[in-house]
């Protein structure tokens, strides 16, 4: 009897993980980077805090979580495991809604013409700027 009920236990953990992977990789497939710029820009001039994940405030991090979440796209938490999802992109290749890391603890959402918006630091805002400098990309959406 224990092992049926350990199996029928691990059976409903693995139905629920395949489930929620299935409608994230959904959402991922019909959203499109115009649709993540979109919701980013709802957030213009709102505060950096450091540690904050909105939505009246954010940091960098947890402004890109906020903004894939508004889509029904989940994110991890933080730059440094941010940079590890979706599929690589060229900076020359960069399209609309992408992840751009400009160092190892900043992430942005390209918009258009070299500019990301993003939450840069203490005492800023969320704001539109050019990207200053650039270690790589990360393409979430399909």
């Amino acid at each position: 009897m224990k092992f049926i009920k350990k199996f029928l236990m691990l059976f409903l953990i693995f139905i629920v993980s395949s489930t929620s992977i299935a409608i994230v990789k959904a959402n991922a497939a019909t959203v499109s980077g115009q649709d993540i710029v979109n919701e980013a820009k709802k957030h213009l001039g709102k505060p950096y805090v450091y540690g904050a994940t909105g939505p009246s405030s954010f940091d960098c991090s947890g402004f890109t979580k906020y903004v894939y979440g508004q889509l029904g796209i989940n994110l991890s938490r933080t730059t440094y495991t941010q940079i590890k999802e979706g599929t690589s992109v060229a900076r020359a290749n960069l399209q609309a809604g992408d992840l751009v890391f400009t160092n190892s603890g900043h992430v942005g959402i390209y918009v258009s013409d070299g500019q990301i918006i993003h939450a840069p630091r203490t005492g800023s805002v969320v704001k539109i700027s050019p990207i200053w400098t650039f270690i790589g990309a990360r393409r979430i959406l399909n």
